[in-house]
């Protein structure tokens, strides 16, 4: 028999912590600072799970604004930056996501998988209408993201480098419907403008038969009256 079948559950949950403590500990780390950023970004993605946008926005911020919080910070400001996309979300905004991916995309500790997918959500932001010449501003406040999530006690990031951002090498499809949008309603414009123009000229025509009827009636009177003036009357032959 196996020893975990023959425990509850809470206890085998109890000793796999007490495990996972006793390896973070020989490894160096501070297991009850990885605890707690851990279970807030759980909560939060429990938030952003439930359709909660602006809790679960509030959270991430919180997490994503110290560099203390580690990875899990980090990961924060990447699921900040889809939040902020998503069309479920009443305050999606693309120009917003794209300012949060730039904001991950700047820092020096991102990982590769993780700068893919902010890659991905700014251009999805600029297909969306984001303006593709929005930075981080240089003073970002106490409540942006931090600037690195490792090495927190070194030398704060200059942030006047410039910064490499992938391009859309295309019109953005926002800017593609707004241009056919615009085309649809100058043609809808035209297209009545004709409908008015076609109307108009079907009422002359009206008017035109209308007097040629009256010409042709009035030609056909004068016909009449010149057979009845040249016609000589019948002799009478009761003379």
């Amino acid at each position: 028999m196996r020893l975990g079948a023959s425990l509850p559950r809470s206890l085998v949950a109890a000793c796999a912590s007490t495990l996972l403590v006793w390896g973070c500990a020989a490894l160096g780390l501070d297991t009850g600072r990885e605890v707690v950023e851990i279970d807030r970004f759980e909560r939060a993605a429990e938030l952003l799970d439930s359709g909660d946008f602006a809790e679960a926005d509030s959270a991430l911020r919180r997490l994503a604004a110290r560099c203390e919080a580690g990875t899990e910070g980090r990961r924060s400001v990447l699921l900040l930056a889809a939040l902020r996309l998503d069309p479920r979300n009443p305050g999606a905004a693309p120009d917003s996501a794209a300012l949060m991916a730039a904001r991950y995309l700047r820092l020096p500790d991102g990982i590769a998988s993780e700068r893919s997918m902010a890659e991905g959500i700014y251009l999805t932001a600029l297909e969306l209408g984001a303006d593709p010449g929005l930075r981080p501003a240089p003073d970002e406040g106490r409540d942006a993201p931090a600037r690195r999530f490792s090495d927190c006690e070194a030398a704060p990031l200059a942030s006047t480098d410039p910064l490499e951002l992938p391009v859309l090498d295309r019109e953005p499809l926002a800017l593609t419907v707004a241009r056919l949008s615009r085309q649809v309603d100058s043609l809808t414009t035209r297209g009545q403008g004709l409908g008015t123009s076609n109307q108009a000229l079907d009422a002359r025509v009206k008017e035109l038969e209308t007097e040629l009827l009256r010409i042709r009636s009035l030609l056909r009177g004068g016909v009449d009256t010149l057979r009845t003036l040249r016609t000589p009357p019948l002799p009478d032959r009761r003379r």
